[in-house]
């Protein structure tokens, strides 16, 4: 028996902030039968493109958790993340950020996985950094393994280990579903908006060390985050659907 799979993503201004969201949500499509997208009042022209997007998508639900403008609360990602996971009416929460893209060589993976009705999978993310050929090296700043399909019922923890999703990290098991991740490959502008957004939001302010890098016009690849670490050199391939976005940045596959 197979259970069927929902997609769950969350933007906000993605267009201002950069965000691959459509190729995010494309890459859902082909295992999800249904994928919820939520906002939260963005006002740069995402959520007209989603709302006409679900006019010829049957797939795709579009939902909006109002902004009201949270300083210093942590979980606020998580409680959005969690808000369209409720709203799912299948079986599994398939969740990816905005900035990722499901691997289409995992997709029999996903769909196998969806054979069992308890299924809690720990996937593998591919953050790559600078360009196309690097990754962040191991232990520093992001995890490579995220919990990100489970049944629908389970409060899931996003990225980090988080007291509510305890059930669900005790039950997730380790596979090979490729998440990868394109967050730091935006435009300069972007990449900065989304940190100092992002750690006000949960943390009460901005990180001073971003401030004062963005003030001297340092580019934010440039900046030495891993010490004496260096990037690690990526060998495998980019899902097609990206293949179009990084060229618009510049990139190279």
């Amino acid at each position: 028996m197979s259970y069927s799979i929902g997609g769950n993503v969350t933007v906000m201004n993605a267009i201002e902030m950069d965000y691959p969201f459509q190729e995010c949500i494309k890459s859902l499509l082909p295992v999800c039968d249904e994928v919820i997208v939520t906002d939260s009042d963005s006002t740069d022209g995402t959520r007209e493109i989603l709302d006409k997007w679900a006019k010829v998508e049957p797939k795709l639900k579009i939902l909006n958790l109002p902004w009201d403008n949270p300083v210093g609360k942590i979980d606020w990602v998580l409680d959005k993340e969690n808000y369209g996971r409720e709203r799912l009416t299948t079986h599994y929460n398939l969740m990816l950020e905005a900035d990722e893209i499901l691997h289409e060589d995992s997709y029999a993976e996903v769909l196998q996985a969806a054979q069992s009705p308890d299924s809690v999978k720990q996937c593998v993310r591919v953050n790559f950094w600078h360009d196309p050929q690097h990754l962040v090296p191991f232990g520093h700043l992001l995890s490579t393994k995220v919990i990100r399909m489970a049944p629908k019922v389970m409060w899931m923890p996003g990225d980090a280990p988080h007291p509510k999703g305890q059930y669900m990290m005790d039950r997730s098991v380790a596979c090979g579903i490729r998440i990868m991740h394109y967050g730091y490959l935006r435009n300069d502008e972007a990449f900065y908006k989304k940190m100092i957004h992002l750690c006000t939001v949960m943390y009460g302010s901005p990180d001073p060390t971003v401030l004062a890098c963005q003030t001297a016009g340092i580019a934010p690849k440039e900046i030495n985050w891993f010490g004496n670490t260096k990037p690690e050199t990526f060998t495998g391939t980019h899902p097609k659907l990206i293949h179009d976005w990084l060229r618009a940045r510049g990139y190279t596959i």
